[in-house]
């Protein structure tokens, strides 16, 4: 199981190598003045980085505040007034009520947080943030206990500007719909079929196994296949959902016309026999026999073929993520093959 960076010495150390990643993943570094929810202002050393959702800015501050290590992100360089749209707050020994840590798994490293968000009411309750969050969640040692975290990414992985910008963004709108929603029960959904990040008040455990590719995180990936069909403008009585059970789906009338199954991994392996029978019991309990089946993957480097011919004789759909979208292994834009087969 993976395990929470306790030791000042380790917890350093992963900062140190945080902030060589995002210096040399950025295009630009400024001076710039932030300003923060309590009115106290910074001038910080801040990172621009290019990403899916716009420029990200990572700002640094010098030195720590108090016993915990601030790392702020935004999406909003543009605006007036430059604040954190997150904080994840590192402390420099074990602290269950600051809000960020690091994450040992194997040989890799990862930033995290515990779900503790504030919005211009207070702070969001956890057990809400968990459940929509609930496709994030990992399971951790924490100490002598266990404990459930948000991941947000791999101090590895090529493409973690994404991944904090997701993460960011995703927090963003969990808290516009806290303020919109006037309390905690008006953000409950409970039909089958939901519009956006999933809330059934469950929390989903999932373990990081040896074989998971960690630069490659499913909740996030969720999220932006989402984003990018709600781009597209489909056909008048159909939607963009996901349920309890599936990642994302197309329906209409109630049914499933395409359901997508959101795996971490692209090697023959345990998860992507369990996706292939997720995929055909969730055509047979919500769609139809004309149902199409899509599996999405990360981008393929090794046994593609093998997998493409494997899947062509399941008659399933093998999608996979790249840095520039989601393409079809055997060829093409999902979204233009979408259109093709007039599923949008």
């Amino acid at each position: 199981m993976a395990q929470i960076i306790e030791h000042e010495k380790s917890v350093r150390s992963a900062i140190r190598k945080f902030r060589r990643i995002i210096k040399d993943a950025s295009f630009a570094k400024e001076v710039i003045q932030w300003v923060f929810p309590n009115g106290a202002k910074d001038n910080l050393e801040t990172y621009k980085l290019n990403t899916r959702h716009g420029t990200l800015g990572v700002g640094i501050p010098k030195g720590q505040w108090n016993t915990r290590v601030p790392h702020l992100f935004t999406l909003s360089l543009d605006s007036s007034i430059v604040s954190p749209d997150v904080e994840i707050n590192i402390p420099l020994s074990l602290d269950r009520r600051i809000s960020g840590v690091y994450v040992k798994t194997g040989s890799d490293i990862w930033l995290c947080s515990r779900g503790m968000f504030t919005s211009y009411r207070g702070k969001i309750k956890r057990d809400l943030t968990f459940s929509y969050f609930y496709k994030w969640l990992l399971d951790v040692k924490d100490g002598d206990k266990t404990a459930l975290i948000i991941p947000v990414a791999a101090l590895t992985s090529p493409d973690i500007a994404n991944q904090i910008a997701e993460f960011v963004l995703s927090v963003n709108e969990l808290k516009e719909k806290y303020k919109n929603a006037g309390n905690d029960k008006a953000l409950h959904v409970n039909t089958v079929w939901n519009k956006g990040l999933e809330y059934e008040g469950k929390k989903t455990k999932n373990s990081i196994g040896a074989e998971t590719e960690y630069d490659y995180l499913h909740g996030p990936v969720c999220n932006e296949l989402q984003r990018q069909l709600d781009k597209i403008d489909i056909k008048t009585g159909r939607s963009v959902v996901n349920n309890k059970n599936i990642d994302l789906a197309i329906i209409e009338n109630n049914k499933a016309i395409a359901i997508f199954e959101v795996k971490t991994s692209c090697s023959l392996s345990e998860q992507l026999y369990k996706g292939i029978g997720q995929l055909v019991s969730y055509r047979y309990y919500y769609g139809s026999r004309d149902t199409k089946l899509f599996l999405v993957v990360p981008s393929l480097k090794s046994n593609k073929k093998n997998l493409v011919s494997l899947m062509d004789e399941l008659g399933i759909y093998l999608v996979e993520n790249k840095r520039n979208g989601f393409f079809l292994s055997c060829g093409g834009e999902l979204k233009k093959f979408l259109r093709e087969q007039k599923l949008i």
